[in-house]
């Protein structure tokens, strides 16, 4: 398979989106979206990749035709000036923010968590709204339980969140496995009790194939499921799992023509494989050895072509990207082309190691992709994409299978 195309289009932050604020020197956690004629974004902006009572969300938006009969190509859409929306600061760390709209109301939801930069300490999550107008709502809380909430997406005739519970227990003296949950909502208001649906994973994506089946990737840290897992069914309290040997760290999944894509995290070292730690290690322990050669090792973020059919993940190109990077934002345009926002180490930064990349200052940037038949006018610099070969790596092969019944793989 050629690769898609893959172009910059410049650098966000600091720079345009971040017109009438000041960045602080990590830009990381982002989503990106489209409503009412304008793009917008929201991204974390903080002192380190770690936590700070320092951090907040800012949200910008710029005016953005994507109909086939726009005035202007999208190169000079995005010299247009950028409005500054709105900055989110709670005296704690802030994170995970998530667009979601019901068409006449954008919401964006949020986590709150502590201010140990050594500590995972979820909290509760809010959300604010607007109308489009430029005003934005004082935060209200939206689930008050310590969940880590990942993606909200309307699946079926429902808003479905996922989330992962237990997320502070991955870095305390006693690990324990972390519990990934659905949660459901009409109006993006109200959420039901939670669903669990898998144990071992963290940050979970979930779509919905033409065929009417689920499918989805999971981010498992330990100390049970090391890696990444693929899932699948026709409901969300039968899906099969079956294991992959890369972390796919905070992937985003979404469906492009017809077929499952993600971006999420690479590492460069052990073909991306994980779980690295002997097997007769116990799990508590090997959860520290693969954090710690997780954590030392170089990045990238990375396309993903994912087969439903083999449940399987296959590396297809590297972003521009280095350092301390991954956490994408994803429009699919008219023409079948993707806008990508996502962060990374600064070129100047060199190509440090994970770690060091999170102790020094992160940019955003917005990429279009698009794939070799798609005819696009979006300007830029081609980046030289590497190309996968055979399977994916670190990723076993598996024999198709004929039916839903026979993937059944539970957690027990």
């Amino acid at each position: 398979m050629t690769p898609p195309e893959i172009r910059r289009l410049g650098q966000l932050v600091p720079g345009p989106a971040s017109a009438g604020t000041q960045p602080a020197e990590a830009n990381n956690n982002l989503d990106i979206v489209v409503f009412k004629g304008r793009m917008y974004i929201a991204w974390r902006t903080a002192p380190t990749h770690f936590a700070s009572a320092a951090a907040r969300i800012e949200i910008s938006s710029i005016r953005f035709d994507d109909s086939e009969a726009a005035a202007s190509p999208l190169e000079d859409q995005l010299k247009k000036p950028w409005r500054h929306e709105a900055s989110v600061r709670m005296g704690a760390d802030v994170r995970e923010p998530r667009f979601a709209t019901t068409g006449e109301r954008l919401m964006l939801f949020f986590m709150e968590l502590g201010t140990d930069p050594r500590r995972f300490q979820p909290r509760r999550t809010w959300r604010v709204g607007s109308s489009g107008n430029g005003k934005w709502s004082d935060p209200v809380v939206a689930i008050a339980d310590t969940i880590v909430p990942w993606r909200i997406r309307q699946l079926g005739e429902r808003f479905v969140l996922t989330s992962y519970r237990g997320a502070e227990r991955m870095y305390s003296l006693r690990p324990a496995d972390t519990v990934v949950e659905l949660r459901f909502s009409d109006d993006l208001r109200t959420w039901s009790e939670p669903m669990p649906i898998h144990v071992g994973g963290t940050e979970c994506e979930l779509v919905e194939l033409p065929d009417g089946n689920y499918f989805g990737v999971t981010r498992n840290e330990g100390p049970s499921h090391f890696g990444s897992d693929v899932l699948y069914g026709r409901s969300f309290d039968a899906l099969s799992r079956r294991p992959v040997a890369p972390k796919l760290d905070s992937p985003y999944l979404f469906m492009w023509d017809g077929e499952p894509w993600l971006i999420a995290r690479r590492s460069l070292s052990r073909s991306g494989r994980y779980g690295i730690a002997p097997h007769r290690i116990p799990g508590t322990i090997a959860i520290r050895v693969n954090q710690l050669a997780w954590s030392l090792s170089r990045k990238r973020s990375a396309l993903w072509r994912l087969d439903p059919d083999r449940s399987s993940v296959k590396w297809v190109a590297d972003l521009p990207s280095r350092g301390d990077t991954s956490f994408a934002g994803v429009i699919e345009r008219s023409d079948g082309s993707l806008l990508v926002a996502d962060y990374t180490s600064p070129e100047s930064s060199g190509d440090p190691v994970w770690v060091a990349g999170q102790l020094q200052p992160t940019v955003i940037q917005l990429l279009a992709i698009s794939r070799p038949r798609a005819t696009s006018t979006i300007a830029g610099s081609p980046v030289p994409t590497s190309r996968a070969k055979g399977s994916a790596d670190g990723t076993p092969s598996a024999r198709r299978r004929k039916s839903p019944a026979s993937r059944r793989n539970q957690d027990q």
